[in-house]
């Protein structure tokens, strides 16, 4: 019998500093542009004030102190980026103690029998996982060697930490060091999620299908790869993972329709016809997965 869901309410300072949390290869990347970063930013900058502020669900899977983000990796990502710039804010102003509980809560854990610092929140594609790192280690003016296609996902989180900076130092301009320590309490004490646990990654893709929290609809591309992702077997998953990223990157400037298209017509020359409704997004939970080698476009 599958361990049922152990759900909870919990401050984002209290879920953070629990350990360690990464995006698993098929959840959708990121995709957050200006608008969902402002209204984000909005939505918080003007509930400061308030004892409480409730900013959704997010869904987790796993054992041991490392977890995977099944549900809500768009606020905790643009939320480490809000905590990194407040982190460097505060070092800019000298307000060390709150620097470090920063880092501590948000950013950085600690591996006891090495004494080596971890990152709280990791991505599975290795480039943007090193993008993530090196904005979170950096003040936005100290990026301007950091350029990226501003549609993928390194380009999508460069401009949103740039932003949130720009957004943030004009909040704290009035009086920064009490500026500081507001953001900061209300970002660890103040700012609430509801947590699911989920018990297994292959189940937690039903759950994923169905939640979409906030921000943008998932497309038919990201609940195809997020199925196939979650029933691959965890021996064979980075290997599929970074096959589907060469054959979908190719795909950038097209309409995601094509790309859809594609994987519709390769499964067909393969298998023969093969009814619409797998490429919907009511895709039957526990239809077979095709085993199909996507050549890659001329």
């Amino acid at each position: 019998m599958e361990t049922p869901l152990n759900a909870s309410s919990t401050t984002a300072g209290a879920l953070m500093s629990r350990g360690q949390f990464r995006v698993p290869q098929f959840q959708r990347e990121y995709a957050w542009e200006r608008d969902e970063v402002a209204e984000f930013f909005n939505d918080l900058a003007q509930s400061l004030n308030e004892d409480t502020y409730f900013l959704g669900l997010v869904i987790v899977t796993g054992e041991g102190t490392v977890k995977d983000i099944v549900d809500g990796q768009q606020r905790l990502l643009t939320l480490t980026l809000l905590a990194a710039t407040l982190y460097h804010q505060t070092r800019k102003f000298e307000r060390r103690a709150l620097a470090e509980r920063l880092q501590s809560t948000f950013l950085r854990s600690i591996d006891f029998e090495s004494d080596a610092e971890l990152p709280r929140l990791e991505l599975s594609s290795a480039p943007d996982n090193a993008t993530l790192q090196k904005i979170l280690n950096h003040p936005a003016h100290e990026l301007s060697d950091l350029d990226a296609n501003e549609e993928s996902v390194s380009g999508l989180l460069l401009s949103a930490y740039r932003l949130l900076t720009e957004w943030l130092e004009k909040d704290l301009a009035s009086n920064p060091f009490k500026r500081l320590g507001i953001w900061a309490d209300f970002l660890t004490n103040k700012l609430y999620f509801a947590v699911f646990a989920h018990p297994s990654p292959a189940s937690a893709y039903r759950v994923f299908e169905v939640i979409n929290t906030r921000g943008k609809e998932l497309t038919t591309a990201d609940l195809l790869k997020s199925y196939v992702l979650s029933q691959t077997s965890e021996s064979q998953r980075e290997q599929r993972y970074e096959e589907w990223q060469d054959i979908s990157h190719s795909f950038r400037e097209e309409n995601p329709n094509v790309f859809v298209q594609f994987i519709r017509h390769a499964v067909t020359t393969e298998r023969g016809h093969v009814l619409l409704g797998i490429f919907t997004t009511r895709w039957p939970v526990g239809a077979p997965v095709p085993e199909v080698q996507l050549p890659l476009p001329n």
